[in-house]
């Protein structure tokens, strides 16, 4: 996760855009988002933010993913077979948004 995190990091710097190929770019984008939440609250309180598009920021994530499913495969008590994309054994394989 670490080395993901840091290579995600590099590409942000270098200018390239954010796409989550595999789960755990999702996870890492998630919780990433999910612990500056906090810190944009304290920010908007402090300054009286507000965006004028209406754009809540708690969702930006879902719209790059195209779905929820990292919420709900996270949070549920479903159970995931190991054919299932988001078992954990697939977690670093690229799934999404891929050519082939």
């Amino acid at each position: 996760m670490k080395c993901n995190l840091l290579i995600m990091r590099q590409r942000a710097k270098s200018g390239v855009s954010l796409i989550a190929h595999s789960v755990l770019d999702e996870l890492i984008i998630y919780l990433c988002n999910e612990e500056a939440l906090g810190f944009i609250e304290i920010t908007e309180a402090e300054t009286n933010f507000e965006d004028e598009d209406g754009y809540d920021e708690k969702d930006w994530e879902f719209d790059l993913f195209g779905d929820m499913d990292i919420v709900t495969c996270l949070y549920s008590d479903m159970y995931l077979s190991e054919d299932h994309c988001y078992h954990f054994i697939h977690w670093n394989e690229d799934q999404f948004y891929t050519e082939n």
